[in-house]
């Protein structure tokens, strides 16, 4: 009888080791998140994309349109229309012009790529001529102009926040490289996924929510383009 029953300890003994470095590493890994976690957030509000309460200082805050930048002033449709035949952007819901992000950047980037450089060029040019020197009224006169980052809504609120913050101030940047008169005009911003593109059944189109905006802010408070998304 001693031999079976030393057997059968044996495996239990064998067992409950076993269970025992399972969750040690468990453990572990979820400490190790955790400090990963802290860090990330630590650089950042040492980078200052994030400040202490783990919110982006001047983001836009609220899914579906709710936030900061919901409205877009109305001087943008016209800017839009007169830029219509630029083939390097497009309007969103809210009637801000934006450049795509695919194209800008690569896969979770923020370094512009050489095409995205080029795509800055082509549209800034052009769009600095509409804007400064549009014939428009005394109470269209442009005081600011926003540039935006805007992620889809895939990945966490945080994740999108930093990467859209990076890559906004990527763009002014090299707008600022091609154009220095301009860094008294131009200020960028991130908005993380708060304000996605949609199609016309409502559906959120991811591919176009990746995207940096362009918004010419006026003087003057002035109606805005939409009420919101």
């Amino acid at each position: 009888m001693k031999k079976p029953l030393i057997a059968v300890l044996s495996v239990l003994a064998v067992a409950i080791a076993v269970i025992s470095v399972f969750y040690y590493k468990k453990d572990d890994s979820r400490n190790g998140s955790n400090e990963r976690a802290a860090a990330s957030a630590a650089d950042q509000v040492k980078k200052g994309t994030l400040d202490n309460s783990g919110k982006t200082p001047g983001a836009g805050a609220g899914m579906n349109g709710a936030g900061e930048y919901a409205s877009i002033p109305e001087v943008n449709i016209d800017i839009g229309e007169k830029m219509k035949s630029n083939p390097h952007v497009a309007t969103d819901n809210r009637g801000a012009l934006y450049l795509d992000a695919y194209v800008l950047f690569g896969y979770n980037s923020t370094e512009l790529s050489d095409m995205g450089k080029e795509s800055v060029q082509g549209f800034l040019d052009e769009y600095i001529d509409v804007v400064f020197n549009g014939g428009r009224s005394e109470d269209d006169e442009i005081e600011k102009i926003r540039i935006e980052g805007h992620s889809d809504t895939d990945g966490s609120y945080e994740y999108n926040m930093k990467l859209s913050v990076e890559r906004a101030d990527t763009v002014l940047e090299y707008c600022l490289y091609l154009h220095p008169e301009l860094e008294n005009y131009m200020y960028a911003v991130g908005c993380s996924c708060d304000y996605p593109v949609t199609d016309p059944d409502g559906t959120v189109n991811n591919e176009a929510s990746r995207r940096v905006c362009f918004v010419a802010e006026p003087a003057e408070p002035q109606q805005s383009a939409t009420n919101g998304m």
